[in-house]
């Protein structure tokens, strides 16, 4: 599963700070979930979430004026792939719109 966000952010730590909020936003939720999250470099983080010994993965980029979002999904998981891109894509454009408004 992939999606790609439009940030509109000239400041790249702004797009890591609207990441970072929408993670933190929602990690009690997920807490029995086991959610980790694990910056690569100063573009990139991997997220994951673990359900019945199952992992689901996702990878954020972050381009001069995109974010990329790629989801690996278990085949168990599989039926449930759009429902998961589109929550997390809501997720991510309210906390993109927090950091074009200064709010992160």
């Amino acid at each position: 599963m992939k999606r790609t966000l439009k940030h509109g952010l000239a400041d790249i730590d702004r797009v890591k700070a609207a990441i970072e909020g929408a993670y933190k936003a929602n990690s009690n939720r997920l807490s029995p979930f086991a959610p980790k999250m694990v910056w690569k470099d100063a573009r990139a983080a991997t997220m994951s979430v673990t359900v019945m010994t199952k992992t689901i993965t996702t990878d954020f980029t972050i381009t001069d004026d995109e974010l990329r979002v790629e989801g690996k999904v278990p085949f168990l998981f599989s039926h449930l792939e759009g429902r998961i891109m589109t929550v997390l894509g809501e997720q991510l454009e309210i906390w993109l719109a927090k950091a074009r408004a200064g709010e992160t």
